[in-house]
């Protein structure tokens, strides 16, 4: 069903909501991974109204961690683009489930891993192999390395330097050939082009349906935040939703509001603030 982009939004008296959003281009800023200082003030006004936070981000838990101590969140988070939902500290959540919240999982088999790199030779067509699981992470770049893999991963990244046209030939062929097993996304990095493999059916809208659940909540009372392609189908779920004014074009086609401030000029942060004091002045 098409939004409905005319009429401006705003947050109802007495209904809950559940604000999430994306982390990179999104909420923090493009400068050594920051945050805007509005951050602040909008989490603090959401605390005050009890609505959940949740991040939704493809960066691991041990690195957003530092997020969610500086703004002292204990919402439910969101890991590897949907492979990982985090229970932050089930103890102090202020709502009650349906059932305890438990950390689900989705993961890439090693032996999978090992299969996919020897099957396509792939150790002599890329420059090294990234590994992420629940509680290891391991960069590789020689066969013997890979052989002693002895965790399975939320994703496994085949990484090649400063040879664009080869490592988009080389994410055409690996499609073709896995894309009915993995989700394959590919991320590009300056120099650097990443051909990340996640386990089937991951996405961070299929996450936040297990998050919005466990609130007793559904997709029409989530607000979300997000800037890029692994944020459109959450950009699509969500009953309202906003991109940053730099956002990527195909985002930016799906959200309900293109914000008029950028990532670096903290457009989530003041969207919230308008959101929650238009409903504190009952306007």
């Amino acid at each position: 069903m098409k939004k409905e982009k005319n009429n401006k939004f705003k947050l109802e008296k007495g209904k809950k909501y559940l604000f999430a959003t994306d982390l990179d281009g999104t909420f923090l800023t493009s400068y050594r991974d920051s945050m805007h200082i509005d951050n602040y003030e909008a989490v603090k006004m959401i605390k005050k109204h009890n609505f959940p936070f949740v991040i939704a981000t493809g960066r691991s838990w041990w690195w957003a961690k530092k997020i969610y101590d500086q703004l002292g969140l204990v919402d439910a988070s969101i890991h590897f683009s949907g492979a990982q939902i985090h229970n932050v500290n089930n103890n102090a959540f202020k709502i009650n489930f349906k059932k305890k919240f438990e950390e689900i999982y989705t993961y890439i088999k090693k032996e999978e891993i090992i299969e996919l790199v020897k099957e396509n030779n792939l150790i002599t067509k890329v420059d090294f192999f990234s590994v992420v699981g629940k509680e290891h992470q391991a960069e590789f770049s020689k066969m013997e390395d890979i052989d002693k893999l002895f965790f399975d991963a939320f994703e496994f990244a085949v990484v090649v330097k400063n040879n664009p046209s080869y490592a988009q030939k080389l994410l055409l062929e690996l499609k073709k050939k896995y894309k009915s097993r993995f989700v394959i996304k590919y991320w590009r990095h300056q120099k650097m082009r990443e051909i990340i493999f996640s386990p089937p059916e991951t996405d961070k809208s299929i996450a936040l349906k297990h998050v919005l659940n466990q609130y007793n909540l559904n997709e029409k009372n989530l607000i979300y935040f997000g800037d890029n392609i692994n944020d459109i189908d959450a950009l699509k779920l969500a009953k309202i939703s906003y991109v940053p004014k730099n956002a990527n074009e195909k985002a930016k086609k799906v959200a309900t509001e293109i914000l008029e401030y950028t990532n670096d000029e903290g457009a989530v942060a003041k969207k919230i603030i308008e959101l929650i004091a238009e409903l504190e002045n009952g306007k």
